[in-house]
């Protein structure tokens, strides 16, 4: 009786500890699987032109408001990889997708190093950018929101590339990671918003426990570059383009 009683109080404390680490927030290891969300009227809305009106008048009879696009982030202790889905619709009709809407990049960050990979399809080319971890200037606020079934607190950040970002995290994961190269927080970043791109990622989905070793891997494919050199040839790729280098900076950095 007694070998039993003291079985029970163990497994009870057992089961304490294992649940007080979950509150606690000691996972470290899982995927999260997001939804990409642009609302294309609003990033395609012509500005006066009567040829570009006519055309976003039909786009819109045509084309649902939202597009969606998936994705999925696995992480194992301190290292994360994005990755891109090939699901989901996204349609421009008479006018070309902005690049920032579309998911160009395979993201493997270590925190350990604070140093990241990423494969990036620009237009017609492959890269493959490695770096230290870019700096986001996150202001912590007071407002919460459950997603996923876990609480998450809400950060405004700015990048360096004057990009703003609304994001909501949770402690209970402490992996500073997210979806494409956004990171930076106390924890899990499970929504994120470009308020003034309108587009938005949000974890429909998070799936905790054991992710094989050979998963969590960086990217080997395409023409290797730093921040620095991507910089330089996104300007001289949008001035070939007679594109705004600003629209590209930040449609290629996230």
């Amino acid at each position: 009786m007694k070998n039993f009683l003291f079985i029970f109080v163990i497994l009870l404390l057992s089961g304490s500890r294992a649940a007080r680490a979950q509150q606690t927030g000691l996972v470290t290891s899982g995927t999260v699987e997001y939804t990409k969300t642009i609302n294309m009227y609003a990033l395609l809305k012509p500005g006066g032109d009567n040829v570009g009106e006519l055309a976003f008048e039909q786009y819109k009879k045509q084309q649902p408001q939202f597009a969606r696009l998936y994705s999925k982030l696995s992480f194992n202790g301190q290292e994360t990889l994005f990755t891109p889905s090939k699901a989901g619709s996204l349609t421009g009709g008479f006018f070309a997708i902005p690049q920032i809407a579309l998911q160009n990049s395979t993201v493997f960050m270590n925190y350990d190093h604070l140093t990241f990979a990423s494969q990036k399809t620009i237009y017609d080319a492959t890269y493959l950018v490695k770096d230290s971890i870019r700096k986001i200037r996150w202001k912590l606020t007071g407002e919460l929101r459950d997603i996923a079934g876990y609480s998450c607190r809400r950060a405004n950040g700015m990048t360096q590339d004057s990009l703003y970002v609304v994001a909501f995290y949770t402690d209970q994961i402490p992996v500073p990671g997210g979806p494409e190269s956004f990171t930076g927080l106390p924890g899990l970043i499970l929504q994120v918003a470009l308020p003034h791109e309108h587009i938005n990622w949000i974890a429909s989905k998070v799936t905790v426990g054991a992710v094989p070793p050979n998963v969590v891997r960086a990217p080997k494919k395409g023409k290797v570059t730093d921040i620095n050199g991507l910089t330089i040839m996104l300007r001289e790729l949008s001035e070939q383009r007679k594109e705004p280098a600003a629209v590209n900076l930040k449609a290629f950095m996230l």
